[in-house]
């Protein structure tokens, strides 16, 4: 039996939309979002241009689908923390453009390499010491 209509009135008043995530009133106004989009936008087509061959090698890179990988190059939409770490492995452009938005350099990097590259030089160091002792004795 189908449901009869009742004689329900409409409620007045503001109304907030069914569809869509954006609230009309702040629709217009830039986000913080958009700088992130549009800097990781930029920074694909610094490397890879806008052809189907960088949708394509970016598919390959991150595994996101056509459509969602389209949406980054035009900066409509920014890649999520898994694929913005996959483009970060395959983009030296992409790092460079995370490590500027957070205010880091890359400079920073090499210091902490260096740090644990001397202390396994000097744990070898003890190591061989403690080796030609044993075989000395």
């Amino acid at each position: 039996m189908a449901a009869k209509k009742g004689n329900i009135l409409p409620k007045k008043g503001n109304i907030l939309p069914k569809k869509g995530n954006i609230l009309p009133l702040v629709a217009g106004l830039p986000t913080a979002t958009t700088f992130y989009e549009q800097a990781i936008a930029e920074a694909l087509r610094r490397e890879l241009g806008g052809s189907n061959k960088s949708v394509k090698t970016l598919i390959r890179w991150t595994g996101a689908g056509g459509r969602t990988v389209k949406n980054w190059i035009s900066g409509l939409r920014g890649p999520n923390g898994a694929h913005l770490v996959a483009l970060m492995i395959n983009s030296d452009v992409a790092f460079e453009t995370v490590l500027a938005m957070a205010g880091r350099q890359r400079e920073a990097v090499p210091e902490n390499i260096l740090s644990a590259r001397a202390q396994v030089v000097k744990v070898l160091t003890l190591l061989d010491a403690e080796i030609e002792r044993m075989r000395t004795t």
